[in-house]
């Protein structure tokens, strides 16, 4: 099996490349230039910086690896909703945020509307309303 890390004189030449008298002389600048780590598209593949050690979660990270995949997908779903802001009917602000279980309210024009529990409006809500339109077109 072949070695394949940084040679002895490599070694030691990168531990004088960040010793402080190379900082005294270079310049603060050019010291932190060298010691920032290369970016992934100026490396090669063999001598990439290492992966970080934790993965980035979601909102349901806190979760872990409890309750099942498919179920922290529909709870992910959910609180993403919830905790969104959504564009006001009246003002036309994006300043609608969830109060409560089906209550929202808009800090731009003051107005509280009631809606889903999860999001503003739901499908059957938005059912219900075109149907209202539709019938009183008729009726007119």
């Amino acid at each position: 099996m072949e070695w394949v890390g940084p040679s002895l004189s490599e070694a030691t030449a990168s531990r004088k490349k960040d010793s402080p008298d190379r900082a005294r002389t270079l310049g603060i600048a050019q010291f932190e230039a060298l010691r920032r780590p290369v970016s992934q598209s100026q490396s090669s593949p063999s001598l990439s910086q290492p992966t970080s050690k934790f993965a980035e979660v979601g909102i349901t990270g806190k979760y872990g690896v409890r309750y099942g995949a498919s179920l922290r997908k529909q709870v992910k779903r959910m609180e993403v909703s919830q905790h969104a802001r959504y564009t006001c009917t009246f003002c036309g602000r994006n300043t609608v945020r969830r109060e409560s279980v089906g209550i929202w309210h808009c800090s731009g024009c003051k107005k509280t509307i009631t809606g889903g529990a999860y999001t503003l409006a739901t499908p059957a809500a938005s059912a219900a309303r075109s149907t209202l339109r539709r019938l009183r077109e008729i009726n007119e």
